[in-house]
């Protein structure tokens, strides 16, 4: 997809008049960068045809719950979610509001900073523990909460402290 075409979506489809638009890195989805006319800044995101609508159900779910729960965390917030025909495949689009900040990976990491990322995180661990719903028991390979579930690895040494892991972290 061409910005152009990008550009022309959030027009058309969620009535922004769009000052700059440039995409943002992403694994499987098209995520781009958007800042209005009137100030406001964006992300909008564009998933993949086989996203899983449970797993769009989800995410918005925990959006507004973690907005009614700790209002002061940094979190975006769905402006709007649209389902799209484009070049003849269905797919959604969703924007979100930006919220300002460097990537971990362009700061150098001080004791001070990983402490709030961490309060920050537990934060957001505790206000998502009563969140329920049915896209919760897809399976993750990076989560390690499931760790029992995955395959065996071939390596002893991993396969050891795999096992080592499961045993003594995931709940009894």
């Amino acid at each position: 997809m061409h910005i152009t075409q990008l550009t022309e979506i959030l027009t058309s489809q969620f009535a922004l008049d769009v000052e700059l638009c440039r995409f943002l890195p992403g694994e499987v989805d098209l995520n781009a960068f958007v800042s209005t006319t009137d100030g406001n800044r964006y992300v909008c995101k564009l998933y993949a045809t086989s996203t899983s609508s449970d797993n769009l159900d989800l995410q918005d779910a925990a959006l507004a719950h973690l907005a009614l729960t700790e209002p002061g965390l940094a979190a975006p917030v769905l402006v709007s979610r649209r389902s799209l025909n484009i070049d003849g495949e269905g797919r959604v689009a969703r924007l979100l509001t930006w919220v300002e900040g460097v990537a971990l990976a362009h700061v150098e990491p001080s004791a001070a900073l990983l402490r709030s990322i961490g309060r920050t995180v537990a934060r957001t661990d505790q206000a998502l523990a009563d969140v329920e719903h049915v896209a919760l028991d897809r399976r993750y390979w990076w989560n390690m909460m499931q760790c029992d579930t995955l395959p065996v690895p071939s390596n002893a040494w991993a396969a050891d402290t795999l096992q080592t892991f499961c045993a003594s972290a995931l709940p009894a």
